[in-house]
C-alpha cells in the first residue's frame, strides 16, 4: 500500500505517482485554481458562467504512460495508441464525501483542456485542464481523485 497519494496523506501540487503497482498511468497535478470562472469565459464567450453557489474548479494535469506496463495488459502502445482522457479520471472529493465530476453542475472547460492533448504512440506526458463545477461550500478541505477503470486510484491536496 502507499504511503503517499492516499486520502490520509495525499500528494501535494507538483508531486508524482503512479496510481498503482500495476498500472501504467502516472498523475500530477501541476495546479489547482478554484476560481477558474474568469479563465473559463476568457477562452470561450459562449459557455455559460458557474450559477450562483458553485465555481469552476481547474486542475492543470501531467498524466504519463509507460508502453511496458501496458504491454503488460495487452495494449500495444505504438500501434494502438492511448489517450489520458479515456483511461484516466478525475473527481474532486469534498471534506463530507460528496464528489464531483465533469458531469456535475454547470459544463466548464479551457482551451488546454486534458482531452485535447491528444493520443500517445509511445512512453510519454500528456498535459492539461480538467475543469469541474463544484459548489462553493463544498471546496474548502476537498481532495482530487484520479483513477482507472480498475479503480486504482491517487489523492491530491489542491492546495
Amino acid at each position: 500500500m502507499p504511503s503517499t497519494g492516499t486520502r490520509e496523506a495525499p500528494l501535494a501540487i507538483g508531486e508524482s505517482r503512479r496510481l498503482s503497482d500495476e498500472s501504467a498511468w502516472t498523475v500530477q497535478l501541476n495546479a489547482s485554481n478554484p476560481d477558474g470562472a474568469a479563465v473559463v469565459a476568457a477562452e470561450n464567450e459562449y459557455l455559460p458562467g458557474p450559477v450562483p453557489g458553485e465555481a469552476f474548479l481547474i486542475g492543470n494535469f501531467s498524466v504519463t504512460v509507460d508502453a511496458d506496463a501496458l504491454a503488460g495488459q495487452g495494449i500495444d502502445l505504438a500501434n494502438e495508441g492511448a489517450a489520458a482522457w479515456a483511461h484516466v479520471w478525475f473527481e474532486y472529493v469534498a471534506a463530507d464525501g460528496t464528489s464531483f465530476d465533469v458531469t456535475s453542475g454547470t459544463m466548464c472547460f479551457t482551451n488546454g483542456a486534458l482531452y485535447n492533448a491528444g493520443t500517445l504512440y509511445a512512453d510519454g506526458t500528456s498535459t492539461g485542464d480538467v475543469c469541474i463545477a463544484v459548489p462553493v461550500d463544498k471546496l474548502p478541505g476537498g481532495l482530487w481523485r484520479v483513477a482507472n477503470i480498475q479503480n486504482d486510484n491517487v489523492w491530491i491536496s489542491p492546495e
